[in-house]
């Protein structure tokens, strides 16, 4: 899947193709995401990110991560949910690789 699909695709197909990406996959369609916004930070954002989901809670989370993710990055979206989807795919991979983490423990 090409990085203009997952901006493209509608929500719930989109939901469904993250979900059978591999944890590379979904960092690669990060990066190109982040990179167009104007940024080559990716693990600045990710450091970022991390702190953003350990400081909030519940249903608030998601919104601060948007929040976070607009901040941070250079130029404003077109799209006004691109910052969704990116957040989308930020959680996944973070939530595969705290799995992954706590499974190897």
């Amino acid at each position: 899947m090409k990085t203009y699909e997952v901006i493209s695709l509608n929500e719930s197909e989109l939901v469904g193709k993250l979900k059978t990406m591999s944890i590379e996959e979904l960092e690669e369609h990060a990066r190109a995401i982040v990179k167009d916004m104007g940024s080559d930070n990716y693990p600045g954002l990710m450091k970022q990110v991390m702190q953003t989901v350990k400081d909030t809670q519940g249903a608030e989370r998601f919104q601060a991560l948007q929040a976070c993710i607009k901040d941070f990055l250079p130029n404003e979206a077109v799209m006004s949910d691109i910052y969704e989807r990116l957040a989308a795919i930020l959680m996944m991979i973070l939530s595969r690789k705290f799995r992954d983490l706590m499974g190897q423990a």
